[in-house]
């Protein structure tokens, strides 16, 4: 919507320059001419001095109007770049969101490898405390193969919770 073309900016400064040079040559004419026609003068009077500067109100109406043109021609660029800035923040906050969203994901997944990594812990101190009964129908060795497979039922959800935020990519 708002990528900037290269050549529209030339063309306006185009436009710029030319119209910087414009205004100093149209008074320049403006003057020479008025001089022109008033030359010699005569006699000093304040009269004739009067009708001499009333004579500049052409000039005067034409910078008004350049001035209100400029006026206008800044207020149409300020619109142009608040259109640009508001698109930079809807794609700010887009890009915000996504980074977010990948943060929230790393740290979930950051979780769940911790808690594997608990539960496989667990799992080899259960394995190690297991071969070290010899008895295996004792309270101990049956509490100790309860909490293991407690622990494997866990682990299996785990592992499922995390492929499915793998594969929701």
């Amino acid at each position: 919507m708002v990528p900037k073309n290269q050549n529209e900016d030339a063309n306006n400064w185009w436009l710029y320059g030319a119209i910087l040079v414009s205004v100093p040559v149209v008074f320049i004419i403006y003057v020479s001419i008025l001089l022109y026609l008033t030359w010699p003068v005569s006699e000093l009077s304040i009269n004739k001095s009067g009708v001499f500067g009333d004579s500049f109100g052409a000039l005067t109406a034409l910078f008004s109007g350049l001035a209100f043109g400029g006026m206008i021609v800044t207020i149409l660029l300020q619109s142009k770049e608040l259109k640009l800035q508001r698109y930079e923040i809807r794609k700010s906050r887009e890009e915000f969101r996504r980074s977010i969203s990948a943060q929230e994901r790393n740290a979930r997944l950051a979780a769940i490898a911790a808690l594997l990594e608990e539960y496989k812990n667990r799992l080899k101190i259960n394995d190690e405390a297991f071969l070290r009964i010899t008895d295996l129908s004792t309270k101990p060795a049956i509490a100790l193969q309860e909490e293991s497979l407690k622990i494997i039922e866990k682990r299996d959800r785990i592992i499922r919770e995390l492929e499915g935020i793998i594969l929701e990519d």
